[in-house]
């Protein structure tokens, strides 16, 4: 069993609930299953690349309600995949602007679902992969000095070491160990690496 990806399952229905956790952990694929969306919003603990399948039309709130209170909840953040009985373009155009990534009607065939499934865990490993990364950059620029971070702005603009002395009217010298500096926070080993550290952590 992938003890490193968890998939979520939301439906008021027992038996499409055992069937659809079935499925999947035959695939290997870990499953948390929950009968009401009042408990999963209570209780689900997002702690690893994960994804949702979300029943559309629930006792009490729907998949659509749960959509949008997601969107609220930083810590439930993962991509969502509805499942209906009963299709229509208005309700999925509806959970597609609430955030959900795919929209599906049941029955579903077993290995689309697991094909499905795959691709938003997939998707899921490499964009949280993605965000550490960027978090660890931006953590490195978040240590530089004001005077640092003037030194990484022109540096960034392409100014040369003469010229950074000029624009910040201090000597060659002092620039020189202020580049020193910033670089060994920035843990890089040339100023291409810490130009494109410093870009990459802007985005972030």
């Amino acid at each position: 069993m992938n003890l490193e990806k968890m998939v979520y399952i939301l439906d008021d229905d027992a038996g499409v609930r055992k069937s659809l956790a079935w499925v999947l952990e035959s695939a290997g694929l870990q499953c948390a299953v929950y009968k009401s969306a009042s408990v999963f919003l209570n209780e689900a603990q997002v702690l690893c690349p994960s994804c949702l399948i979300l029943d559309m039309h629930m006792t009490g709130m729907t998949g659509l309600d749960v959509l949008k209170e997601i969107r609220n909840r930083p810590d439930l953040s993962m991509p969502t995949m509805i499942l209906t009985a009963a299709d229509t373009v208005t309700t999925a155009v509806d959970c597609m602007k609430a955030g959900a990534c795919d929209y599906l009607e049941k029955p579903i065939d077993p290995q689309i679902l697991l094909d499905k499934v795959q691709e938003l865990l997939d998707r899921e490993t490499v964009s949280r992969a993605q965000g550490a990364r960027r978090t660890a950059m931006k953590q490195r620029v978040d240590q530089l000095t004001d005077r640092e971070r003037e030194v990484l702005g022109l540096l960034c603009e392409g100014n040369s070491t003469k010229q950074m002395a000029h624009k910040l009217n201090i000597s060659i010298k002092t620039v020189s160990i202020h580049r020193w500096h910033l670089m060994k926070k920035m843990q890089v080993s040339s100023a291409t690496e810490a130009i494109h550290l410093a870009f990459s952590a802007k985005a972030a």
